[in-house]
């Protein structure tokens, strides 16, 4: 999805045709990377998110190889997250993590990527079944709970390590909790084996014993 974004963004940007009634994509053509740069944060910080994806897309698609546009990466993840585009969201701290293994910000990349899937809202479906989240299967928690832990553990100095290390605890007990229902399930049933069997979602890290640890 994210992908598909950027492509659009980037061949509208350097067609220099308007992408809106507004001319936006025409208006940003005109800058170089400071300048799409410094809009970018601008429209962050008037919370003006679909400005910032679009500006921060913009400054990518032209100028990939600047420092500006590295940087620019790591702010459309949390403009996407705020926007509500969490599959994107997802994408941009995918790709950023991976392409940019040694960044002076990749603590925060990480973050963005536990905070993205923190909280599992549920979709049109799961409102109209009434379905009960607590009753499925928490990957997103697991995903969550190893991107703050990546936080916790290799940048430990982090500002944002002790704000990971809290949503860590909370998650542990989320998936503790799912567990005990999956235990409940299957003891209501007198599936007396069921209970001790490995969890119906994979245990991360390899651990043999409990596979949310105790955070110290």
């Amino acid at each position: 999805m994210r992908g598909a974004v950027a492509a659009i963004v980037g061949t509208l940007v350097l067609a220099g045709c308007a992408g809106g009634p507004d001319g936006t994509q025409q208006r940003l053509s005109q800058y170089g990377p400071d300048a799409l740069y410094d809009q970018g944060r601008r429209a962050l910080r008037a919370s003006d998110w679909a400005e910032a994806v679009a500006v921060l897309e913009a400054l990518n698609a032209r100028y990939h190889l600047t420092p500006h546009a590295r940087r620019g990466r790591v702010d459309v993840i949390y403009a996407y997250y705020k926007l509500g585009e969490k599959e994107s969201a997802r994408d941009a701290a995918d790709s950023f993590i991976r392409e940019n293994p040694a960044d002076e910000r990749l603590d925060y990349a990480y973050y963005l990527r536990g905070l993205i899937d923190f909280e599992r809202v549920p979709n049109r479906v799961e409102n109209w079944l009434n379905i009960d989240l607590a009753e499925r299967v928490p990957q997103t928690a697991l995903d969550s709970f190893e991107a703050f832990r990546t936080v916790v553990e290799r940048f430990p100095q982090s500002r944002y390590a002790h704000d990971a290390r809290r949503r860590m605890i909370y998650l542990r007990n989320r998936l503790a909790d799912y567990e005990i229902r999956v235990a409940r399930h299957y003891m209501d049933r007198s599936a007396w084996v069921a209970p001790g069997a490995p969890p119906h979602f994979p245990r991360p890290w390899g651990q043999r014993g409990h596979p949310y640890p105790i955070v110290p």
